[in-house]
């Protein structure tokens, strides 16, 4: 009898064990098959968390910032006092000096941002100068001394779509991009002009004057392109051409185009450095006097831009 209890309880345990393992492969499998549906929220949290982590790019937008360019263009072209235009002729050397001797402040500065061939940017170079002095200008053979107080601001607001953006041939390098471009450019201009020994003959509407004020700005619109070659990881030549209306727009002034050649050394993933030079023609009128105008001034260029 103890022997057929033994048996008996042999085989219970048996069957216990079987079941004690079916069943735990069975919660096992109901585990793993649980459907994403009935996921609950913090698990649902986990996996967003984690694709959001496992994609850097989810936002589509890139950034370039470039603060404070040094930019020293020649200059020349004419002043304009009341009625009359008075011509002057600065090298990148008085440029430079002018910067130095009688520069208040400045702010300069471009930011771009680019997202699914869309581009954007805002362009920035404003400045004062104080006691500026032209010195004895000679004038229809006459000689006057004049000293200005100059505020200007050029602000240029663009939008344009990169049309292609792929290598050249079937190597990953050079790389080329092409863009397409449409600007609005502002120019305002605030400036005191205090004149010294006026001869009766020059100024006909300022006898008896020593300081004159001018308020003025004007908008135009240019449109144009830009190429950049990329050569390898770190070498890139980008070149930049825009052209205005020539007052076409608006009667008190005209922007006949700006241009860059521009060639750049990549030191980290996130830093550039650009050198090269910038061309710039505009003219300011009142009355269909220039009151202020910079004729074909070009210049080097030196930037460093951070890409985001």
């Amino acid at each position: 009898m103890k022997k057929q209890l033994s048996v008996l309880s042999f085989f219970l345990l048996i069957i216990f064990a079987a079941s004690s393992v079916q069943a735990d492969a069975v919660s096992s499998e109901e585990i793993v098959e649980v459907p994403s549906e009935v996921a609950t929220p913090a698990a649902k949290s986990s996996s967003v968390e984690t694709e959001n982590a496992a994609d850097p790019e989810d936002s589509g937008w890139e950034f370039d910032v470039t603060p404070f360019p040094a930019w020293v263009p020649d200059a020349s072209g004419d002043f304009g006092v009341g009625n009359v235009a008075i011509p002057y002729d600065l090298d990148h050397g008085d440029i430079v000096d002018l910067v130095k001797d009688d520069l208040d402040w400045a702010v300069t500065g471009s930011f771009e941002a680019r997202n699914d061939g869309l581009i954007l940017g805002v362009d920035l170079i404003a400045s004062k100068l104080s006691g500026v002095s032209l010195g004895d200008v000679n004038f229809n053979d006459d000689i006057i001394d004049v000293d200005m107080d100059i505020t200007t601001v050029m602000l240029d607001l663009t939008i344009g779509y990169r049309f292609y953006d792929g290598p050249l041939g079937n190597e990953s390098y050079p790389r080329i991009t092409v863009d397409g471009l449409a600007m609005a450019s502002h120019f305002r201009l605030e400036q005191k002009t205090q004149i010294s020994a006026v001869p009766l003959p020059i100024l006909n509407g300022l006898i008896g004057q020593t300081v004159v004020d001018e308020h003025l700005y004007f908008w135009e619109p240019l449109i144009g392109g830009r190429v950049n070659l990329q050569f390898d990881e770190k070498w890139s030549l980008n070149s930049k051409v825009l052209l205005g209306g020539g007052g076409y727009w608006d009667s008190r002034g005209s922007n006949d185009g700006q241009a860059h050649v521009l060639l750049g050394y990549r030191m980290s993933e996130r830093w550039t450095v650009l050198a090269g030079a910038r061309w710039l023609d505009f003219e300011y009128k009142k009355d269909d006097i220039e009151v202020f105008s910079m004729e074909d001034s070009w210049g080097p260029l030196l930037a460093f831009k951070a890409s985001f």
